[in-house]
């Protein structure tokens, strides 16, 4: 009798986990593939600021170029080819007033300023893979892989320097 009771005992055991366990697999395997994406996306958010920031070019193309080498060299991890990065730069000039006093004039002296900035923003994509075949599924997706995009700006000082001493700089160019 007690055989008995053990061994169906065990056998609705056995039933339980066979339906169970599956189940827990499809859970295990949905929060890998999320934790995969959300690990993706923050990596691939901190190399593009990370990029944009390193740019020194002026130009657009020239900037994209060296925008696309700076990652693939500094960042491996993205080397494949659905790597897509575009470039815009912007400078501008700002020209405004200091105004410095004089001590022993009594008096504010207006000294006119410029600043030159360099505005960089960038528009770069890339196919993350997914982890497990389950992605396709989570994702709703007919690719095997989910395409990140990502934004990211900087602005850069140039030259901060007195109108006068650029005035003098131009004239001394224009004299030679």
């Amino acid at each position: 009798m007690m055989g008995r009771k053990l061994q169906e005992e065990w056998g609705q055991s056995l039933v339980e986990s066979a339906l169970v366990l599956p189940v827990l697999i499809l859970i295990l395997m949905a929060v890998i593939e999320m934790g995969w994406m959300i690990y993706n996306r923050i990596s691939f958010d901190n190399m593009a600021q990370v990029a944009v920031h390193a740019n020194s070019k002026t130009d657009d193309l020239a900037a994209t170029e060296y925008v696309e080498k700076y990652v693939r060299r500094n960042f491996s991890r993205y080397d494949d080819s659905s790597l897509r990065v575009k470039v815009a730069v912007e400078q501008k000039t700002y020209e405004y007033s200091e105004y410095v006093y004089k001590v022993n004039q009594h008096k504010y002296w207006e000294v006119p300023m410029y600043f030159d900035i360099m505005r960089s923003s960038m528009e770069i994509s890339y196919d993350v893979p997914y982890l497990t075949g389950f992605g396709k599924m989570l994702f709703q997706d007919t690719d095997n892989h989910l395409t990140l995009t990502a934004n990211a700006m900087a602005t850069r000082a140039l030259e901060n320097e007195s109108i006068k001493w650029r005035d003098e700089q131009d004239g001394g160019e224009d004299s030679d």
